[in-house]
């Protein structure tokens, strides 16, 4: 995913600008790298999507074959009421070992196998007081109504699989939305440098102004109301100033902060493409369901399988059931065993258990509730749906309209210029007022800095079209 987005970002600008561009300059794909080298938020958000993802392959373990056995040894030495055929103690060593398994079709497979010693002390009646019972069990169960031919077992499997799949697209689109603001907070903190200078450009302006106003009013050419009037613009403009130098500062510790430094003092320069590049930038197709929709799909199927086990929980239980021993008994153990794997003592066993709730009101109003909310899920995901289609038409719209304003804004602002250069010329001959002039340098300034503005809305959105790629 790092090396989709660093390449969508290296194609929308100019790679001939980036090659002139010098060493000391950090460009957008190299912050990009920094930020998924080195930033904890991205790094967390994606670790955490892969840690997820693995863990949705876990869905199997319903189904994995086990393995289980035990071991019991047994010392009685109750008191027995016929001792010459019950003995005075009983000593039994139990091993067992076997393997069962769910079967996505609701059917329960074991099969076992079990050795016992059992050692009848004192029992004078008895001629085999020590002997070795052996069998080989297979007992199957398939579930009719209750996790009916496996649905509990599917919705089971259902949950951790969408559930870890749902944490996994979360934070998916949490690491990409990272980069995405990483973008934004690149273009945030070089067009706050670049107004910074426009509005040092306009104080020194301002500055020369006032000096002017003050030197005619110290020659009595002028009016005390002009070098009052330069006076408020040039304070004006410097607390203006000031606010964009504290916007500077936040964003580059905002830019810091993404790549893991604590420092609000970035010594890279920054690149800018220019208006032209930037109107020339082709905005991208939406190629994919956007991450967090992904997640809400998959947030869907989890609720739809949790109600699925409420409705199993309250369905009656009806299982068939069918068991096969080959039993194998003697004094000796190896014959004992041998025994058990032949088909002289077998013990056959089949038949069919049930288990009825009588609540049936209360039954059938649980099983309408959990439909309900399979139908609320749906609707969500359908709302989850629409509300991505509108934003994506909203970024279209924005950045078509951004791009008309920014064309229009580049025209402007030549206008803006002549203008205000042209009044000042008349000012220094002294055929306009101060108060004209400074109107029409603010007209100048502020058509900068909107243009500025402008242009940065233009990129970002371009940037927050990445979201809408898909995986």
């Amino acid at each position: 995913m790092n090396l989709v987005y660093i390449i969508f970002s290296g194609l929308m600008l100019n790679q001939a600008a980036i090659a002139e561009v010098k060493s000391s300059q950090l460009t957008l794909d190299t912050y990009i790298g920094q930020v998924t080298s080195e930033g904890i938020g991205y790094k967390a958000a994606q670790q955490a999507a892969d840690g997820y993802e693995l863990m949705s392959k876990g869905e199997s373990v319903v189904t994995f074959p086990y393995l289980f056995g035990s071991y019991k040894n047994t010392d009685d030495r109750q008191e027995k009421t016929i001792v010459v055929s019950q003995g005075n103690r009983t000593t039994i060593s139990q091993y067992a070992i076997g393997l069962g398994s769910n079967t996505p079709i609701g059917l329960n497979a074991k099969y076992s196998y079990v050795l016992a010693n059992t050692d009848i002390m004192g029992a004078t009646a008895i001629t085999t007081p020590k002997f070795y019972n052996s069998y080989n069990q297979l007992e199957l169960t398939q579930s009719l109504l209750k996790n009916g031919f496996g649905s509990e077992t599917r919705a089971q499997q259902a949950i951790v699989r969408s559930k870890n799949m749902a944490e996994s697209y979360a934070n998916q689109f949490s690491a990409i939305n990272q980069l995405v603001g990483a973008e934004a907070v690149y273009w945030r903190l070089a067009f706050a440098r670049r107004s910074v200078e426009v509005q040092k450009d306009v104080l020194a302006r301002a500055e020369k102004v006032l000096e002017w106003a003050k030197r005619r009013v110290s020659l009595q050419l002028g009016d005390k109301a002009d070098r009052l009037q330069a006076q408020a613009s040039y304070d004006l403009r410097r607390m203006e100033l000031m606010a964009l130098e504290d916007e500077e500062k936040s964003a580059s510790l905002a830019f810091n902060t993404l790549r893991n430094r604590d420092d609000s003092l970035v010594s890279e320069k920054l690149f800018i493409p220019s208006i032209e590049k930037t109107l020339n930038m082709n905005a991208l197709e939406k190629t994919g369901t956007r991450l967090d929709v992904k997640a809400a799909e998959q947030q869907k199927e989890a609720l739809v399988a949790s109600s699925q086990l409420e409705k199993e929980k309250l369905k009656p239980t009806v299982d068939v059931f069918a068991n096969i021993a080959w039993t194998g008994f003697d004094s000796d153990r190896g014959r004992a065993v041998s025994e058990s794997f032949e088909k002289n003592h077998s013990n056959i066993a089949v038949g069919v258990s049930f288990s009825i709730p009588l609540q049936i009101s209360a039954v059938t109003k649980g099983i309408q509730g959990a439909g309900l909310t399979q139908e609320a899920a749906q609707y969500s995901l359908e709302q989850k749906r629409l509300d991505e289609a509108r934003d994506w038409k909203e970024i279209q719209n924005k950045l078509n309209d951004a791009k008309k304003r920014l064309q229009l804004l580049s025209t402007v602002e030549s206008i803006q210029k002549e203008k205000y250069e042209h009044e000042q010329e008349r000012l220094l001959r002294g055929r306009t007022t101060t108060y004209q002039a400074l109107s029409f340098e603010q007209d100048y300034a502020a058509t900068q800095l909107t243009t500025l503005r402008t242009q940065s809305e233009v990129l970002q959105l371009l940037a927050r079209m990445k979201l809408y790629q898909g995986e």
